[in-house]
């Protein structure tokens, strides 16, 4: 009777350790090879992509062999003797829109103001049109102060273009922000930094927190 009770609880624990594997079985994801979708099975498991190696060679047309003697598997991509020029199928969500992003930028204060300089170049494979770049100002405790747009143009392959923003741009628009730090601020007057209360703008130098938004429009 003991011998059959020590079975039945070693049982228990095998089921019992077994179910956080089965909670974690992998996903089906999509996947692409040089533009080519993979038609074979395709898993996400513990933070890595699997892909079957004779699926990779018969999505592009390449070749694949698994030597038993040597256990080594050799994978061809795409067409091994394909003629120069031949078309290959490419993802237009990838390649052929713009790539728009900040690639520098000046900080500095002057004044009663904050200025920020910022080079947007295009690194896509297509032209972006109607550029705008949008830079968002921070106070020290990170609630949105100000968002200035700027146009930037038309930006071809490979184009940058730097733009200037300012925090203020006149009298008219320093004071009436929604936050009790801006209560009696004009254009002309001082700003209080690094007091810590919400709403005062942190300028001294080392203006890190903005960041920026960038639209543009492409075919």
């Amino acid at each position: 009777m003991k011998r059959k009770t020590r079975i039945c609880l070693l049982l228990a624990v095998f089921v019992v350790a077994a179910l956080p594997v089965l909670a974690k079985a992998p996903e089906a994801l999509t996947v692409f090879v040089n533009g080519y979708r993979v038609t074979g099975k395709a898993l996400w498991y513990k933070g890595r992509i699997y892909v079957p190696l004779e699926d990779v060679a018969s999505a592009t047309n390449g070749q694949y062999n698994y030597d038993e003697t040597n256990r080594t598997a050799s994978v061809m991509v795409g067409p091994p003797n394909a003629a120069a020029g031949s078309p290959t199928l490419v993802l237009p969500s990838q390649a052929e829109r713009p790539y728009l992003k900040v690639v520098w930028e000046k900080k500095y204060t002057t004044g009663t103001n904050a200025r920020v300089l910022a080079t947007v170049i295009n690194r896509g494979s297509s032209q972006a049109n109607d550029v705008e770049a949008i830079c968002i100002f921070k106070d020290e405790t990170l609630q949105e102060v100000s968002a200035v747009a700027r146009p930037v143009g038309t930006l071809a392959p490979g184009q940058s273009r730097t733009v200037e923003f300012k925090l203020f741009e006149s009298e008219a628009s320093a004071p009436n922000y929604a936050y009790p730090g801006y209560a009696g601020y004009s254009y002309g007057a001082p700003i209080v930094s690094g007091v810590g209360r919400r709403g005062e703008v942190l300028l001294d130098g080392q203006w890190t927190r903005i960041s920026y938004e960038l639209k543009f429009n492409y075919n």
